[in-house]
């Protein structure tokens, strides 16, 4: 028997294109794009070696080979849904261990938050944060993930269309010093001053990083003088600390650390580089109680009317 590539995710889309052989309602129903659908239902076809589908006149109709997947797949997912089912829905009840990836931001911004909200509510659920890059190859580390926290950028990416994703808040860069920096002492900050210093910001590396945040990266680089560059986020305050240097850091992180270092914020940065925080997870996933349970936590953890514990 040969390898095969499908995994679940792809078998769900193809159950309910054989149940809704139209992919305006298929895309409905699962909350996917069209052209995603057409992705998966091409790997399908490959798969099966058979149409599946074939266009009669305005609709779509199965063919015999379709046909004989019906009650198998509708087997594996009554199964699947039934482990879900199965599980102790009650956020008391659950026990369970979560496994998030994301950069040390995500971890900073989501983690003391997150577990003191466990702990009230659903103390059987561990955590475990585990650092992930943007490419697909580094970031889906064997499906062992439950979700992602990641930018815009990477929900966006042809890699990740088959996954669904929650936006959580807009973030922006911003310019950080020393509170002995000579910036921390001026009334207003021009671009002139700026000009006139040296930067540290977060860098990953060329070889693990998307074409769209590499554009991003070199926009910042071009409009400032880079003399040092680090792979974690939460570095960057204390490097402003100790050094003259000016760092450049996404809002909430400097907000949440710049009172526990000698450092001031000066401003966001210009040009500005805004981007979307998201909660991402494989379709898979979707009716899993726990899963469920944890992505209604994360919409209450940035709902800036909801008084969370500190």
């Amino acid at each position: 028997m040969g390898i095969r590539k499908t995994n679940l995710n792809q078998l769900r889309v193809l159950s309910v294109l054989l149940r809704e052989p139209n992919l305006s309602r298929a895309s409905e129903v699962l909350g996917l794009s069209q052209p995603t659908l057409s992705s998966a239902l091409k790997q399908m076809r490959d798969e099966f070696n058979d149409p599946l589908l074939v266009r009669v006149g305005n609709k779509m109709e199965l063919t015999n080979r379709a046909r004989s997947l019906l009650e198998p797949l509708d087997n594996i997912f009554n199964a699947v849904d039934q482990l879900w089912e199965n599980e102790k829905s009650r956020p008391d009840e659950i026990s369970r261990r979560i496994v998030i990836g994301t950069t040390d931001y995500g971890t900073a911004i989501a983690s003391s938050v997150l577990l003191n909200i466990l702990r009230a509510e659903a103390p059987g659920i561990t955590l475990q944060f585990v650092d992930v890059a943007e490419t697909r190859r580094l970031i889906n580390r064997e499906n062992e993930m439950d979700f992602y926290l990641v930018p815009d950028a990477i929900c966006h990416s042809p890699a990740f269309l088959e996954f669904k994703y929650l936006p959580l808040y807009t973030e922006e860069m911003v310019y950080m010093v020393s509170r002995d920096h000579r910036l921390a002492g001026l009334q207003f900050v021009s671009e002139e001053d700026y000009r006139q210093e040296k930067f540290t910001l977060y860098h990953l590396g060329e070889e693990r990083t998307s074409l769209l945040t590499r554009k991003v990266l070199g926009e910042m680089e071009s409009e400032h003088d880079i003399i040092m560059r680090v792979q974690q986020f939460s570095l960057l305050p204390m490097i402003a600390e100790e050094t003259d240097t000016v760092v450049i850091v996404p809002r909430r992180l400097a907000e949440k650390l710049v009172d526990r270092f000698n450092c001031k914020i000066l401003g966001p940065i210009a040009p500005a580089v805004p981007f979307t925080f998201n909660l991402m997870w494989e379709s898979v996933h979707q009716s899993d109680s726990a899963h469920e349970y944890l992505r209604s936590v994360f919409r209450r953890l940035f709902d800036s009317r909801v008084e969370l514990p500190v």
